[in-house]
């Protein structure tokens, strides 16, 4: 039986419930800032990567969104990593930064734990013209499924179980069940988190949900097992 697990908590709380080495797939659209300053932010993604590398199984994927400043300045903490592929993805709105040239687009990084990675090959170019963020229901930068089913399509096997580190509207969510994945989302903030829950509406029958569950170890060794 496929789950669904919600969590409304910080990521780093979250994962620590997570056991060791059993993630196929970490997608972490990553929030452009934090509180604090570009130390912080850094010294974040440091954390954060440190602790997808531990959860994800030998061969699992990790699939990064940022934009092009912040993957320049946190790129180091991601080299325990393989690199597989990187892709522009446009921006419905341009971002200017100081001293920098507007951002018109961001980028989707896909990286890979070990060398036998899961990765479904597929020879095409590195640009796809689908865009970035189209908002969803109050979520100014929600995914369009177009966009997260592509996303998901080069990793996907059924069975498999990804953790979306930063939830936000839900689309990796309809985007994972599409193909029989189990489904880790965890979101900090309160109103987005009732997004993301409502957004069952579209998981077919099948699916065992759990809200901020007690037992995630259970669950997930259970898989394992």
């Amino acid at each position: 039986m496929n789950f669904i697990i919600f969590i409304n908590d910080d990521i780093l709380n979250a994962i620590r419930q997570i056991p060791d080495e059993t993630i196929d797939i970490v997608v972490a659209d990553y929030p452009f800032k934090i509180r604090g300053d570009k130390k912080d932010y850094v010294e974040f993604i440091r954390r954060t990567g440190d602790e997808f590398f531990r959860v994800l199984k030998d061969g699992g994927n990790l699939i990064i969104i940022n934009n092009p400043a912040n993957m320049f300045y946190t790129m180091e903490h991601f080299q325990q990593f393989l690199f597989r592929s990187m892709i522009p993805l446009k921006r419905k709105h341009r971002f200017c930064p100081n001293k920098m040239f507007c951002f018109r687009y961001n980028l989707l990084l896909y990286l890979c734990k070990g060398h036998k990675d899961n990765w479904n090959y597929v020879k095409e170019d590195d640009y796809w013209n689908i865009e970035y963020s189209t908002g969803y229901n109050g979520h100014p930068s929600g995914l369009s499924t177009k966009l997260t089913d592509r996303i998901l399509y080069y990793v996907r096997r059924k069975g498999y179980t990804v953790l979306d580190a930063f939830a936000g509207s839900g689309s990796f969510l309809l985007s994972s069940v599409k193909y029989g994945m189990n489904y880790i989302g965890v979101e900090i903030e309160q109103k987005y988190y009732e997004i993301l829950r409502n957004r069952i509406d579209g998981v077919p029958f099948g699916y065992i949900i759990y809200n901020n569950p007690q037992n995630i170890q259970k669950i997930l060794i259970g898989k394992k097992s």
